[in-house]
């Protein structure tokens, strides 16, 4: 997603990253009420519009000021806990789309801490409105579930308050590593704010020309939940997670028995019709004018080149989205296959390597393959029908060359 992002959709203008939380008795219904997050997501989307249109009002007319922005909806915390919460990359101004003209990009000064807190205020507001008009409001936070319900949404609500909801340390706290502190305090940076259990942090800006700073950011908000480097077995056989950085309190980590693990997994999995990327106002895919704006317009239908040859050929098989391999080894690992690891000149595709499979013997004191008739011993040299001479070092099994 990050290379169609950034090579194919969203044009060279800054960014802003909007990130918001919400408090323990919302994240549950948020995570299993599909409407209810498209409701809510669509409330917060439209009140960051209003925010951005509000500073640009006066300079033009507010129906042609059109706002755009990918939403990442994040389900994890960082110590494997159900937490639903929005990463929003907004774009940090509006277009201009004026009749019998072309779009045009109008950057806003970057909005003070003071006004990331108006903008939360009415944020809790029109949320504390929805939920109203669906009734949810009068609910406490046990959600409606039975505590003795072993099911699926047992799990999720465990993940949610960071408890166990099965095995023999059933409705236990996730066991933490580390030596919390007493009286900490929460800190709040600038553009940074925090309110009735909802956060909104909007201190990530990305200048229009860095295009690695946005991939990079891109990559950040669309992250899996696990960093399997951090994730580690102890001699008991317990999971133990690592956080990055300890927390205010002490907390370094958490503990988890295998069932555990599996459990706090199972949470995390969306349920259907739920997408956990939006694209609105001008990066929407029904926005008419659409096509003006984005990188490369008009490009849902082509296809691109992969397979046959490797590096520039072409080929009728994969749709668009699709990369080949040689392009994922380059933009994930930074391994360019087309280069020549000496000279760094470009490689050509000569000849295809037809695969054979050799048997091998092991009856005998000593490994050998036979083939068509003839013995090869391992460590002789076999000439194939090309002219090319093979090295045979053979371990046992069979092998497909």
């Amino acid at each position: 997603i990050e290379e169609h992002l950034t090579d194919k959709l969203l044009p060279r203008a800054p960014y802003r990253q909007y990130v918001l939380t919400f408090p323990h008795s919302l994240r549950y219904r948020l995570a299993w009420d599909s409407q209810l997050l498209a409701a809510i997501h669509k409330t917060v989307i439209d009140h960051i519009y209003r925010f951005i249109r509000d500073q640009l009002f006066g300079k033009f007319k507010r129906k042609d000021l059109r706002p755009g922005s990918v939403s990442f909806i994040q389900r994890c915390g960082s110590l494997f806990n159900l937490n639903l919460h929005f990463h929003l990359l907004v774009l940090d101004g509006a277009f201009i789309c004026q009749e019998k003209k072309r779009p045009f990009f109008h950057k806003i000064e970057g909005p003070s801490s003071e006004a990331i807190g108006e903008l939360l205020a009415s944020i809790i507001e029109a949320v504390e409105l929805c939920l109203g008009k669906r009734g949810l409001l009068e609910e406490d936070a046990s959600m409606g579930i039975e505590d003795d319900l072993l099911s699926f949404e047992a799990a999720s609500r465990a993940s949610v308050r960071q408890t166990i909801a099965f095995s023999e340390r059933r409705g236990e706290r996730v066991r933490r590593i580390g030596f919390p502190r007493q009286g900490a305090v929460e800190f709040k940076g600038p553009q940074c704010v925090a309110r009735s259990g909802f956060s909104l942090h909007a201190a990530s800006q990305i200048h229009r020309e860095n295009r690695y700073g946005l991939s990079q950011l891109i990559n950040y908000m669309a992250r899996p939940p696990i960093a399997e480097e951090r994730l580690t077995r102890n001699a008991a056989g317990d999971i133990e997670y690592k956080l990055r950085q300890p927390w205010a309190d002490g907390t370094s980590g958490i503990k988890l028995s295998p069932s555990e693990l599996i459990e706090k997994l199972i949470a995390l999995i969306p349920p259907r019709s739920s997408p956990l990327v939006r694209y609105g106002g001008v990066f929407a895919p029904n926005f008419k004018r659409r096509d003006e704006i984005i990188l490369c317009p008009g490009q849902r239908k082509r296809k691109v080149s992969v397979g046959a040859t490797l590096c520039a050929g072409k080929s009728n098989k994969v749709k668009v989205g699709a990369l080949s391999w040689a392009r994922l080894l380059r933009r994930v690992f930074a391994v360019d296959v087309c280069k020549c690891p000496r000279c760094s000149a470009d490689l050509e595709i000569i000849s295809a390597v037809n695969f054979v499979t050799i048997y091998i013997d092991l009856g005998c004191g000593r490994q050998s393959i036979d083939r068509d008739g003839e013995t090869l011993l391992r460590g002789d040299q076999y000439q194939t029908p090309e002219g090319n001479k093979l090295r045979l070092w053979i371990l046992g099994g069979p092998v497909t060359w």
